[in-house]
């Protein structure tokens, strides 16, 4: 192609002078200029297909905006103003009869400016948001652009109403008033974004890719009181579960297994994985999280509290030789409690030949009330022959990350 416009070019120049019918003069043509001009414009071209292609992919619309470095959105004025730590996501499209939604971690401060379909400045105005706010565009609304200290930026959502498959679910007026009904509709992969309120329900999300975001930890609730173990709070197997209380309340019959208040179980969950970040998750009659792993699988738990009635967390590797192979979970800023018995955390092996499971702890803390000398917080069982020295916890298949570390119980810190 980069070829094709330099011989149209040298072609127009040479004999252009001849489609009048008069010879004509031309300046001495510099035909490496040209050739470097042509190859700005391909770049140009290419960087320029690249955006829109980014723009027609993903969710969150901060990552498909062009990014300008060091800058903030002047308010009172369409100017961009240089600000040290600072990017801005420019002429981001956005439907403005839709509600623009803007989710952060903590409280930060952001910048917006408005314009219209020409790109033509409307106003700007400042943000201190805390979690996550629901907004209405100005009028002939058709790019934003907003501005961020660099990694709040890029730890922070944009979406907006009616955007595929991005599910909005509020007790006010959103198309979704149930986190459940807003998962059933996800056909594969979607994300759903959850505004406060209390939702007592069984939400199943496995056998699909599902992103839940809470615009708040603590006011965002998902809960079931059933205590039966096939109706937890939250079934999910590939995905991220961000900013949510999840509570399993009851307790249930005794000589049957509880609800725990998230159950990982599912194939789907082989080769792919699934991510809590900033979550409270609570049992009253069954662990806080019951894991079943799969092979390939990444779990991650970053910043959470887990308290159940004997462990936070039971985790197994697969019991299945087809699901076998390379296992990972870690746990990194997590707090793990047991109201009963002496333990805060459990994992068995199921001893499936072919297993290679790795666990990783950082700065996480065991806590019982019945246990408190801090030894012995762990619970591990065999299910399938004994390990060797080699193994973590003598657990057949089962290895502790050398980057373990900072923990206050001895068992889960790298030697």
């Amino acid at each position: 192609m980069k070829n094709v416009i330099l011989f149209l070019l040298c072609a127009f120049c040479t004999w252009g002078g001849n489609i009048m019918g008069e010879r004509q003069v031309f300046p001495v043509i510099n035909l490496n200029e040209v050739r470097t001009s042509v190859e700005k414009l391909a770049r140009m071209t290419d960087w320029l297909q690249e955006q829109s292609a980014k723009r027609e992919k993903g969710w969150n619309l901060l990552e498909n905006a062009v990014l300008m470095e060091g800058r903030l959105v002047g308010v009172g004025t369409e100017e961009l103003e240089k600000s040290e730590g600072y990017v801005t996501g420019l002429y981001i499209p956005v439907d403005e009869e839709a509600r623009m939604i803007l989710c952060t971690p903590g409280t930060n401060r952001f910048y917006l400016a408005y314009y219209d379909g020409n790109r033509k400045y409307l106003g700007s105005e400042i943000l201190l948001l805390t979690d996550g706010i629901m907004m209405s565009l100005p009028q002939n609304c058709s790019y934003v652009s907003i501005s961020a200290e660099k990694d709040i930026f890029e730890k922070s959502i944009l979406v907006q109403e009616g955007q595929k498959d991005v599910y909005i679910v509020s007790k006010e007026d959103t198309q979704y008033r149930s986190i459940k009904k807003a998962v059933a509709d996800v056909k594969d992969e979607g994300v759903v974004i959850v505004f406060p309120g209390t939702y007592k329900e069984n939400v199943q999300a496995w056998g699909k890719k599902i992103t839940i975001i809470g615009t708040n930890a603590d006011e965002c609730i998902l809960m079931n009181n059933s205590a039966n173990y096939h109706t937890p709070p939250l079934e999910i197997s590939v995905g991220e579960v961000r900013n949510l209380t999840i509570l399993a309340e009851g307790y249930g019959d005794e000589l049957k297994p509880g609800a725990y208040g998230v159950h990982v179980e599912d194939d789907s969950l082989y080769k792919n994985s699934l991510i809590f970040q900033n979550c409270i998750i609570e049992s009253d009659s069954n662990s806080a999280v019951g894991i079943g792993m799969r092979g390939g699988c990444d779990i991650q738990f970053v910043n959470c509290v887990l308290t159940g009635k004997e462990n936070g967390l039971f985790c197994h590797d697969s019991a299945y030789k087809k699901y076998t192979g390379l296992q990972k979970i870690s746990l990194e800023d997590c707090i793990l409690e047991g109201r009963e018995g002496k333990y805060a955390m459990r994992f068995d092996s199921q001893g499936v030949t072919g297993a290679e499971v790795y666990v990783k702890f950082v700065n996480n803390t065991l806590l019982n009330k019945n246990n408190k000398s801090g030894n012995n917080l762990l619970e591990i069982r065999n299910n399938g022959g004994r390990g060797n020295d080699t193994n973590w916890m003598g657990l057949k298949n089962f290895y502790l990350d050398e980057e373990s570390t900072e923990n206050n119980a001895e068992e889960i810190n790298a030697k």
